[in-house]
């Protein structure tokens, strides 16, 4: 009767380690991935037909979509980039598992990747836009592609959680056990 008491102490004490562990990590990853979404915007322009974008910084990116819930301004257009010295296209790749961040008026929508291979000028050209499309709380935002670091932090986080439910039911299991031994 000794021993099963003491057995069940230590499956509470790794369960409650568990738990504080897990909890921990679930919270960094939480703080992480708020961190890299802030940070990871590297301008934003107002959506127009044509415009000179300013990178200050080289590297894979992501061309967002920012405007009101349910907005249609954004179906079917299509977008073109070239550096302004060179005249050079930079490749824009349709993203397939488009991600979103969403507010309780706005939604912001991952459709392009690109590469900006200098930092410098470029210009942006819009298609599809015709003068009926609202425009005026719309907005393209660049940020630094992290999708790997998102996926990365994710499943941190659904792991943690794995751990903070498995540490709940061991310390449950333990407990029950414990007080009947």
């Amino acid at each position: 009767m000794e021993t099963g008491t003491r057995l069940g102490h230590w499956w509470i004490g790794v369960a409650i380690a568990l738990v504080v562990g897990s909890t921990f990590v679930m919270i960094r990853a939480i703080a992480r991935l708020v961190r890299n979404h802030r940070s990871s915007v590297v301008t934003t322009v107002p959506l127009a037909a044509e415009q000179t974008v300013v990178f200050e910084a080289a590297g894979p990116m992501i061309l967002n979509v920012r405007g009101p819930r349910f907005s249609r301004s954004f179906a079917e257009l299509e977008y073109t980039l070239h550096e302004v010295d060179t005249a050079a296209p930079v490749a824009l790749n349709t993203i397939l598992l488009r991600a979103e961040t969403s507010g309780l008026s706005a939604v912001q929508l991952a459709i392009l990747s690109l590469d900006i291979r200098e930092p410098g000028e470029y210009h942006l050209a819009v298609a599809g836009l015709t003068p009926d499309t609202a425009t005026g709380d719309h907005q393209l935002v660049f940020t630094r592609d992290r999708r790997a670091d998102s996926v990365r932090t994710v499943l941190l986080l659904v792991a943690s959680a794995l751990g903070l439910v498995g540490g709940s039911a061991l310390g449950l299991v333990a407990f029950l056990t414990g007080t009947h031994s």
